[in-house]
């Protein structure tokens, strides 16, 4: 399982917050409830918006609000996909569909946090490197990619 993380929904429909809070948190996500007239503050790895309630100001302010969160925007099954979303979640959606993105965002936000903490200086010598030595990288790289096809 990935990390927990902090989630913010923004929608109407007390539906799909009930369903969206008890999985999310059956996964170990926080979820704010926000409105379009109330954004609750605080630090979020995604962003959440119902379709019924999104309007390209709401998209703006949040996402200056939250420039390193990924953002969903769950939409009926004939809406259109607006740009500018990492991801699309269709409704009505079940539990499993709900945990399966949760699980891949937080996949995404935790190595992301990861190389971020891996910021190389210009300067370091990485031939003194001993463990280095014994890579096989292109043995490495092909079960990299036999796990993410099991994915």
């Amino acid at each position: 399982m990935g990390f927990a993380m902090n989630i913010l929904l923004i929608t109407s429909n007390a539906t799909i917050e009930k369903l969206f809070v008890l999985s999310a948190e059956k996964k170990g996500d926080s979820v704010n409830l926000g409105s379009v007239d109330n954004i609750p503050g605080g630090e979020y790895q995604a962003v959440f918006i119902d379709k019924d309630v999104y309007t390209d100001e709401l998209f703006e302010n949040l996402k200056s609000l939250h420039p390193n969160a990924k953002f969903v925007l769950m939409i009926s099954k004939n809406d259109e996909k607006n740009i500018g979303f990492d991801e699309y979640l269709t409704k009505p959606f079940l539990p499993t569909d709900l945990m399966d993105l949760l699980e891949r965002l937080s996949f995404e936000v935790f190595i992301e946090d990861k190389n971020d903490d891996l910021e190389l200086d210009e300067d370091m010598d990485i031939e003194g490197f001993e463990v280095l030595k014994d890579l096989d990288l292109e043995n490495d790289l092909e079960e990299i990619d036999d796990l993410e096809d099991e994915l």
